[in-house]
């Protein structure tokens, strides 16, 4: 989110106007990379590992199979949860049964949370080569729009939120045989 944040600031300063869409594309672009080499990382190097845990403790198996059922749903409401790092995420999904198509599909649902950033470091870069003295108006604006992007992150989890418990209580984590673990890929 750093890197995000910065890439506004410095896009803004560097291009203006047209820096917002840069930046948001370029981050953009970096993280379906990014993420489809953590994924695949995790997909190579532990899922051995996890399918040996999902013999021994049936509630990953319950997990993995939650999430291969509705895999492209849960990915995007997760990726619209700002609170768990994008990261930690693609390894997630990576031990998973997920295919990469899915995976990919559902990475533009971190758009909106990496156009609040890029925004918010255009708007950084501004004030700070205009100095915040000078723009009393951009600073009412820009606090609105924070607020906003807030307030809409904070809906926007809270839906995402509503909708996995859904999909929980909806399968009330039936566990059959062991043997049958979802197919990866």
């Amino acid at each position: 989110s750093l890197f995000v944040f910065a890439s506004g600031f410095i896009f803004q300063d560097v291009y203006g106007g047209s820096g917002i869409v840069i930046a948001w594309v370029a981050s953009f672009i970096g993280t379906l990379i990014g993420g489809s080499l953590g994924f695949w990382r995790a997909r190579f190097l532990s899922r051995d590992l996890v399918e040996i845990l999902m013999r021994r403790y049936p509630i990953l198996r319950a997990v993995d199979v939650a999430i291969v059922k509705n895999s492209l749903r849960v990915m995007m409401l997760m990726r619209l949860n700002p609170l768990i790092p994008f990261g930690v995420m693609n390894y997630i999904f990576g031990i998973s049964g997920v295919d990469l198509a899915t995976f990919i599909l559902a990475m533009p649902a971190v758009m909106p949370w990496y156009l609040f950033l890029v925004c918010l470091g255009a708007v950084s870069s501004s004030m700070y080569s205009e100095g915040i003295d000078d723009n009393v108006f951009g600073v009412v604006l820009i606090s609105t729009g924070v607020a906003s992007g807030i307030i809409g992150l904070v809906i926007t989890w809270r839906f995402a939120k509503k909708e996995l418990q859904k999909d929980a209580e909806m399968d009330k984590w039936r566990v059959g045989d062991p043997k049958e673990l979802p197919q990866v890929g």
